[in-house]
């Protein structure tokens, strides 16, 4: 035998028994050798730092953990490597693009302690991220607690928001370098890089039956986890994933790691969704200003049925419908078949807890009564609110929630919650979620600027874009209101316009005709945190882009994106000094054209393009 050949028996036998024998270092790279995380033990500490084509993008940070108060990722001795892990798959996916790519190299390591119980880390490198979970066995009921650190390096931007109850803040830039002690941070985290479009965002997945992960300033740069009250649990014990999404905007726009660290949805509870799982947009009277009576309620399927709107909202308030003897579940039902007779279902809103004399549905008996009820009526949907929290009895509801509304094949939209997890693959009924700061603060063109790049990162948001009404606009133009519709899409697209002013509008068949659930979304120049954004989004052959800027601002759109072919290009653009209308063109372009755009201070531009 050659001597070459000695050479790699020995080692390969010497990997096996370093392997064996356990390691102080480890590092897994992403399938195009893009991403690097490192885990080292040092001083006896276990510790990760994450790499993006050299970059450094999280600098030395702690893997700590406390299973019945042992402090787990200190006093380590080694690492043993248990197993190898890579995947590649595909999976459906209802948001801005329609098949999530599973797609990672992995390790599953047992961390080694003397004085400690042993413990298992579970680590991902995908193109787009890292992910890292902790395993223990609990003997009896533990209480868990979680001291992960993510520090970024100096010289960074972060963007963050400091509501970690609900997660309606207002995300700010700061200087990673001057960030205060004690400030909080309700994920994701977005921290920009000095090298050109480069970008990480902070955040978890698989949350459920845990509490949430939110973020606290805890030194220089550093960010810790800190959790939503206590989590007990025994036996198997699996935290949930820290993600560290990586990359340039598009990339973090069109990342599926947070999904793709969900689970597959049940075939047996989800065999025949096609039935009652339907993406679509929703008339809404809450932001008019006219009121949830029965009668109005009717008069808003009247116009959701002639703009061929699929849903209905009903908000707060039907439960104390009281007509001619009939109660509001009685007049519920009523509404519910008027509505069905002009091709509209009807979504209710229903509080979690108790509220204002009415009992909430915070336990799994008034939960199964209430859900027996709309299957009953008829209610395609539930808009559940006033959370407050992501402690673990809330996020255990979130999933329970969601399997038993499937069963009796209702949609659910929750609200005052907090950040999407990606529960809704799993769980497809999700059709979204608020835990965001939505149009019902009123318009803030430094939100619609902002929330595309940092909060919608996690995953949808019921923003409830696209006002009408020039005195609740608060200064952006109508271009900018479309467009908002384009960008803030979620599978429920609750809109905030009254649909009379839909019905009125000369831009009518722009908003009826626009899909809520996507092919595919490409992130285009001139797209900023906190200045701009302009993204085209593909819906079989039809593209439609939306942009929305805080400055004024003129540039060429390359059309680039378009498959070969000419195109019909219907768009919408501001007119100079006039905020309250816009001005129309059609013309013929091909992807090798570019498209002059202006867009106004606080203004936007909108566009449908079709292949002739």
């Amino acid at each position: 035998m050659e001597r070459k050949g000695w050479f790699w028996i020995v080692a390969v036998l010497l990997g096996s028994v370093l392997a064996a024998c356990g390691r102080t270092e480890y590092a897994v790279k992403s399938p195009d050798g893009s991403v690097v995380v490192e885990m080292a033990v040092r001083d006896g500490n276990l510790c990760y730092r994450v790499f993006k084509d050299a970059t450094l993008v999280v600098d030395r940070s702690d893997m700590l953990w406390s299973v019945a108060g042992d402090r787990l990722g200190s006093r380590v001795e080694k690492m043993k490597i248990r197993r190898k892990d890579a995947k590649d798959a595909s999976f459906d996916v209802l948001g801005g693009h329609a098949s999530g790519r599973e797609r990672y190299n992995g390790v599953l390591c047992e961390i080694v302690s003397d004085t400690l119980p042993a413990f298992l880390l579970e680590v991902r490198a995908f193109d787009e991220g890292v992910a890292f979970r902790y395993l223990s066995d609990a003997a009896g009921a533990a209480e868990i607690d979680d001291f992960t650190t993510f520090i970024v390096p100096s010289g960074t931007t972060v963007w963050l928001q400091d509501n970690i109850r609900y997660y309606e803040g207002n995300y700010s830039a700061h200087d990673a370098d001057d960030l205060s002690e004690g400030q909080l941070a309700g994920p994701p985290v977005v921290v920009k890089y000095p090298q050109p479009d480069l970008y990480a965002a902070v955040t978890e997945a698989g949350l459920a039956d845990f509490a949430g992960m939110a973020l606290r300033v805890s030194g220089k740069r550093v960010f810790q986890a800190e959790l939503d009250g206590k989590t007990l649990l025994s036996g198997n014990v699996r935290t949930p994933w820290r993600v560290v999404l990586v990359g340039s905007l598009n990339d973090l726009v069109n990342n599926d790691v947070v999904a793709a660290l969900s689970e597959n949805p049940s075939e047996t509870l989800f065999r025949d969704a096609d039935r009652w799982l339907k993406p679509g947009k929703c008339v809404w009277s809450w932001l008019t200003g006219t009121g949830v009576s029965f009668e109005n309620m009717k008069k808003f399927s009247e116009w959701a049925g002639q703009l061929g709107i699929e849903y209905n909202l009903v908000d707060e308030g039907w439960s104390s419908w009281q007509e001619d003897g009939k109660d509001g579940w009685a007049l519920m039902k009523e509404l519910v078949d008027y509505s069905a007779e002009r091709n509209v279902k009807v979504w209710a809103w229903k509080a979690y807890p108790d509220r204002n004399g009415i009992p909430g549905i915070q336990t799994p008996e008034r939960r199964k009564e209430f859900f027996e009820k709309c299957k009953e009526t008829g209610i395609a949907g539930l808009k559940i609110d006033f959370f407050d929290s992501e402690s673990q009895e809330i996020t255990k509801y979130y999933r329970e929630t969601l399997r038993e509304a499937a069963e009796y094949g209702l949609m659910i939209n929750f609200h005052g919650c907090d950040k999407p997890t990606g529960l809704n693959r799993t769980y497809p009924n999700e059709m979204s979620r608020e835990g965001i700061r939505g149009y019902e603060y009123g318009i803030s063109t430094d939100c619609n600027v902002t929330l595309p790049f940092t909060r919608l990162l996690a995953g949808h948001g019921d923003v409830t874009p696209l006002v009408l009404n020039p005195g609740q606009m608060n200064g952006t133009t109508l271009a900018h209101q479309l467009a908002s519709a384009v960008i803030y899409s979620s599978p429920l697209l609750c809109l905030a316009a009254h649909p009379e002013e839909i019905l009125n509008s000369p831009d009518r068949e722009f908003i009826v005709s626009m899909p809520t659930v996507w092919d595919e979304t490409v992130v285009l120049p001139p797209s900023e945190i906190g200045e701009a954004v302009l993204w085209a989004r593909r819906s079989g052959s039809v593209w439609y882009v939306g942009g929305m800027t805080k400055e004024r601002r003129s540039f060429e759109l390359d059309l680039s994106f378009l498959d070969a072919g000419e195109y019909a290009v219907s768009c919408i653009t501001d007119i100079p000094d006039q905020p309250h209308d816009a001005a129309r063109k059609e013309e013929r372009l091909t992807g090798s054209d570019k498209l002059r755009i202006e867009m106004n201070a606080r203004g936007g531009f909108a566009a449908k393009i079709s292949p002739l």
